[in-house]
């Protein structure tokens, strides 16, 4: 179980404490979004597409190795990058910007599939 959650925006690094383990991920370039998952078993990011191009959303175990990266859905065109990760309504969402406008998908932090996609303002 994740305790200790510390992360600040505009920092490059964010820490917790997992079995009795103090834990830090620090990046070259600020993160853009955090939030530790529901089930409380890893943490959804989005980081700097400087660094990661349009690939720039994980899913990360809490004891700080990567699940996997999410992909953007192909349905979805000019994309630029994730912006954004959150819940809403108790949904993983992450926000992807595009040239015209911006898209919601709703994610299973378990296996990274999209349940939905929408647009979003």
């Amino acid at each position: 179980m994740i305790e200790n959650f510390r992360w600040e925006k505009k920092n490059h690094y964010f820490s917790w404490s997992y079995k009795e383990n103090e834990l830090k991920k620090e990046y070259n370039n600020k993160i853009w979004s955090v939030v530790r998952l529901s089930d409380n078993n890893g943490f959804a990011i989005v980081l700097s597409h400087e660094d990661y191009g349009r690939h720039n959303a994980f899913i990360i175990n809490a004891d700080g190795t990567e699940r996997f990266r999410l992909d953007i859905p192909t349905s979805i065109k000019n994309v630029i990058r994730y912006y954004e990760i959150y819940y809403i309504n108790g949904e993983l969402t992450a926000i992807i910007a595009t040239t015209g406008m911006d898209f919601a998908c709703v994610i299973d932090p378990k296996s990274g599939h999209f349940n939905k996609i929408y647009e979003t303002r």
